[in-house]
């Protein structure tokens, strides 16, 4: 079974630096601002901050860390 809100803490915290999985693209570069919770589909979406354009809302699954300096 999946992650779920009730059992797990959000994977990411704001000011986090991610890597974003955006289509069949390359990954960019981001930083969390923030996360909600969607409950009609169960799942923690996070704001991230990329570096080409404005915030936007991305499921989890999309996400994964990167260290300072390090590019996507």
């Amino acid at each position: 079974m999946g992650r779920t809100y009730d059992t797990d803490e959000p994977r990411y915290a704001k000011g986090d630096r991610v890597c974003v999985r955006r289509g069949h693209g390359p990954l960019e570069p981001g930083v969390v601002v923030g996360h909600y919770v969607d409950w009609n589909l169960y799942r923690v979406v996070y704001m991230v901050d990329l570096e080409d354009s404005v915030p936007k809302a991305v499921e989890e699954w999309r996400l994964s860390f990167r260290k300072e300096g390090d590019e996507c």
